[in-house]
């Protein structure tokens, strides 16, 4: 049977998730904007820095929108069955690729061209500061915590 509350309420749940990680999300891509890189400019072959903004924030967006127009639904008419598998797959499959992404440049922070996200993530460009054992200018515990509320979206 279809309970409309609590299809809501999850819905609710989700879209609050996605807007914490979205401003985590936005803390830490600021911080990799501001931190220093080798050399003073990025290398062609890595990603540059205008990358950022929509790696780390496109998804939570869509996350939002999706989440308040199904929560219109819930309020107006109900989601059938077959809408709300698809969204809930599509979502839910992106949100497990990001993780990846968020997880692999946020563990391979560092400068070495034998790293394979050597060219999928900014974070390569940055100086590394061997006495925190990260990158120069930007949180690890940040970038933990992105990565932890991306993942708890995905298991929502």
């Amino acid at each position: 049977m279809y309970r409309r509350k609590l299809a809501f309420s999850i819905e609710a749940a989700i879209v609050a998730l996605a807007c914490v990680t979205l401003g985590l999300a936005i803390k830490y891509a600021i911080q990799l904007w501001n931190a220093p890189v080798y050399g003073g400019d990025v290398n062609n072959t890595r990603p540059s820095r205008t990358t950022i903004i929509p790696e780390y924030s496109i998804l939570p967006v869509i996350t939002i929108v999706a989440g308040l127009f199904n929560m219109a639904l819930h309020v107006a008419s109900g989601v059938r069955a077959l809408y709300a598998v698809i969204v809930s797959s599509l979502l839910a499959t992106a949100w497990l690729v990001m993780i990846a992404i968020w997880g692999q440049c946020h563990l391979q922070a560092h400068d070495n061209p034998d790293n394979p996200w050597y060219e999928v993530c900014y974070q390569t460009n940055i100086k590394a500061d061997y006495k925190q054992d990260y990158i120069e200018g930007v949180s690890k515990a940040l970038g933990a915590a992105v990565v932890a509320f991306g993942a708890l979206i995905f298991i929502a």
